[in-house]
């Protein structure tokens, strides 16, 4: 997703410190737009502020829609994180 022009990860830094959920925010469709198509992909993603009204507000991120969660916590298998990969790429 780094190398990629058309989404911001939402993120700390360094890298290091996060868990393995990944939220983003599409920057040429609407996240309503990415988020549907992801699901039409059967791929498992959530959408909103996700109790982080706060930290959206102070990045000045949207909190209504607010952004996309990919987690990596249950979807690890190296099939799934494939499916993701394609399903960003036809969504994004």
């Amino acid at each position: 997703l780094t190398g990629r022009e058309d989404v911001r990860i939402v993120r700390p830094n360094p890298p290091e410190d996060r868990a393995p959920i990944v939220s983003i925010l599409p920057l040429e469709k609407t996240v309503g737009q990415v988020y549907e198509a992801l699901t039409n992909y059967q791929l498992m993603t959530g959408m909103g502020h996700f109790y982080a009204v706060r930290p959206l507000k102070d990045m000045k991120l949207p909190t209504d829609p607010g952004v996309i969660r990919l987690s990596f916590v249950h979807y690890t298998s190296p099939e799934e994180v494939a499916q993701l990969i394609d399903g960003l790429k036809r969504a994004l």
